[in-house]
């Protein structure tokens, strides 16, 4: 069967490309570039900790890894 694994950043960029509907959420990001905020890897150190933005909880690649061999492992 064919699955897909989600980026929510390249998602969140896609559909959201100023980054409107997280500055709502998020008001303490609105001086930080759409860029940076769709992937918060990018953001400079200083700004992310000044605006309280939390360091990432998962790492997207590993966890895309760990997605795709339990899909593949269900196959069999």
């Amino acid at each position: 069967p064919y699955f897909r694994v989600y980026n929510p950043c390249s998602q969140s960029e896609r559909h959201d490309s100023e980054a409107m509907y997280i500055k709502r959420f998020l008001p303490e990001l609105e001086p930080m570039s759409p860029r940076e905020i769709h992937d918060p890897d990018r953001m400079n150190p200083d700004a992310r900790e000044a605006a309280g933005y939390p360091p990432p909880i998962v790492d997207l690649k590993h966890t895309r890894q760990r997605a795709i061999d339990a899909f593949r492992a269900l196959r069999g």
